[in-house]
């Protein structure tokens, strides 16, 4: 039996939550792999030296031998290093995952799928679009808190789910990016929701009976 763990848009930085390491650590033990769909730390607010070299760290010997890593828009493989093998065993831009049942999981970021304006508009990590989303970021908190901006964000997934039916119409679409949690089995998509603003959200499977079940909660 394998029991896969799969989540995105964690989008460290060099700040350092402890509670999130915990509840994390603990997670990737019960697994026995783990599949990092991209963002796992955020080069548009920190670089790659300053996240490698945090406290973080304490996560990646029990990540290493079980994770397979999946660049995103914000961790891409360009703003990255070899060092990428301290949290995983190896790196893809994609990859299929077939159950017991048959069923095929196509996985992915899924940047490319619903571009955001860093992909539309070729930004680059720089000063002054760090301070700008440093700055931004206690009001995109409150948004999520009070006014429901997950709501908003699910529009994205309507697109998501029209290029699963095109492209991978015998697949289960499971990708991040949209920050917006959704368990659709009836159109063959999951998204894997956002682990920020004090909330978890991730994917169990279980290979051999092909349950999956997506659990979301607030820390």
């Amino acid at each position: 039996m394998s029991k896969y763990l799969i989540f995105s848009d964690t989008h460290f930085t060099a700040k350092f939550k402890a509670k999130y390491a915990e509840i994390l650590s603990d997670l990737v033990m019960s697994a026995d792999r783990v599949i990092i769909a991209g963002d796992f730390w955020d080069a548009f607010l920190c670089s790659f030296d300053n996240f490698i070299t945090s406290k973080w760290s304490s996560l990646f010997k029990l990540l290493k031998p079980k994770t397979t890593y999946l660049f995103g828009n914000h961790d891409s493989k360009e703003y990255t290093d070899f060092r990428v093998n301290q949290f995983c065993f190896e790196t893809k831009e994609e990859m299929e995952l077939i159950l017991e049942n048959k069923s095929k999981l196509f996985i992915v970021h899924g940047n490319r799928i619903c571009p955001g304006p860093d992909s539309k508009f070729n930004v680059k990590p720089n000063i002054l679009f760090k301070l700008m989303l440093n700055v931004t970021e206690p009001f995109v908190r409150l948004l999520f808190k009070y006014f429901k901006l997950e709501l908003i964000l699910k529009l994205q997934n309507r697109s998501a789910k029209k290029y699963r039916e095109k492209y991978f119409p015998d697949h289960i679409l499971v990708m991040g990016h949209t920050h917006a949690s959704e368990f659709d089995l009836k159109n063959y998509y999951i998204n894997l929701g956002v682990n920020k603003y004090n909330n978890l959200t991730y994917l169990l499977i279980d290979t051999k009976t092909s349950k999956m079940e997506l659990i979301s909660h607030k820390i």
